[in-house]
Parts: C-alpha cells; sequence; structure tokens
C-alpha cells in the first residue's frame, strides 16, 4: 500500500475495534494491511513532512531526550543504567564501561517489541505478531530498526 493511501485511508470509530476478531479489546491491528510493521506511523509521509517543514521559522531544534539514568528506578524489575570509568594503571588510559538496558531507555520505535496483554500473558505483539516470531521478523525486516 502507497504512502498516500495509507494516510487517507479512513481510520475506523472507537466503537468498531478491535477491527479482527481475536485481536486485543480496541486494537487497530490491521488497519493497514495484515504485514505492516509501522501503525500510525504510515501517516507520517513524504507529503506530510514537507508540509510540516513550512511551519519551521527559527531553524531551533529541541532535544526530547532523558538523561540516560532516568527513568530511575526503572519500570517492570529492569536493570538500570550504570557508567564506571576503568583506568588501565600505570598507563594513562582510561576506558568508559557502559551498563544500560535498551528497554528502559528507548522510545520504543520497534513496534514489535511492544507486547500486547491477554490475561497477563505475553501473547502477541504489534498486529498480532507471535511473540516467538519476533527476534525473527526484526532480523529480516527492512522497516523496523
Amino acid at each position: 500500500m502507497s504512502h498516500e493511501t495509507q494516510a487517507s485511508k479512513p481510520r475506523p470509530p472507537f466503537s468498531a475495534l478491535p477491527l479482527r476478531k481475536g485481536d486485543p479489546p480496541y486494537s487497530a491491528w490491521g488497519l493497514y494491511g495484515p504485514d505492516d510493521e509501522l501503525g500510525t506511523l504510515n501517516l507520517l509521509t513524504p507529503e506530510r513532512v514537507l508540509s510540516a517543514v513550512k511551519d519551521v521559522s527559527t531553524g531551533e531544534s529541541v532535544g526530547l531526550n532523558l538523561p540516560l539514568n532516568v527513568p530511575n528506578p526503572p519500570s517492570h524489575n529492569r536493570v538500570g543504567f550504570s557508567h564506571k570509568i576503568k583506568h588501565s594503571a600505570p598507563r594513562n588510559v582510561h576506558d568508559d564501561l557502559i551498563d544500560m538496558n535498551t528497554q528502559v531507555r528507548r522510545a520504543q520505535p520497534m513496534l514489535q517489541y511492544n507486547t500486547c496483554y491477554k490475561t497477563n500473558q505475553h501473547s502477541a505483539r504489534h498486529n498480532g505478531t507471535a511473540s516467538d516470531t519476533t527476534a525473527t521478523r526484526l532480523k529480516s525486516s527492512a522497516t523496523m530498526g
């Protein structure tokens, strides 16, 4: 499906969700096709990006990143960020040792990582992808990563 077709496709009313029998309540999985990996990112078309540029007046950019140690403590019993400096004496060499859980720090751009919970079980991910196939799909995906 082309960007233009995807962006212009009408979105169903909330009352019509889910779109497919067996999908999680209120999900719109399948709206952009059974093999979709982008979800509503399909709405971010080149035409819309170009249109948004017209609103730029100063050229100033605003970083939205959090510090590496936020959130602290991380949620879901995950390991937090740690940074150590190792001095390799007697040489004047210092190494940064960084430990971080990418699930804590990333802004979740990869929809396949977002798990849908059904009765407290990790049963499916975006668009109904089985949890155990996620790693394989991510390795072979041209649009994610």
